[in-house]
């Protein structure tokens, strides 16, 4: 079984742009303390929020939060924020021009 198997979104499963910055932070291992501080937030508020976050993953915790996330592209795993794929290279656009 996949871990992508184990979640499924909900009919509501759009995270807003706040609970995909929330989602991001909790992955980072971040405490519910130093997310609220970093937003600017209270921590009810961020309870709140991730309560909402929770129901439209289907999650019931911080940890499984983070691995559906992780599954479904939500945020970049640790191996990829330290191992972000290579950028494609172009060609640039006339300036090396061979006459």
């Amino acid at each position: 079984m996949r871990i992508s198997d184990h979640f499924s979104f909900r009919a509501s499963g759009e995270l807003s742009p706040r609970e995909r910055q929330v989602t991001t932070l909790v992955a980072r291992g971040m405490t519910n303390r130093e997310v609220a501080a970093s937003l600017g937030i209270s921590r009810n508020t961020l309870k709140n929020q991730l309560r909402s976050v929770f129901e439209k993953l289907g999650v019931r915790n911080r940890l499984e939060l983070v691995w559906c996330a992780i599954s479904r592209g939500l945020v970049l795993s640790p191996e990829q924020m330290q191992n972000p794929p290579a950028r494609k290279r172009t060609r640039s656009s006339g300036t090396g021009n061979k006459s």
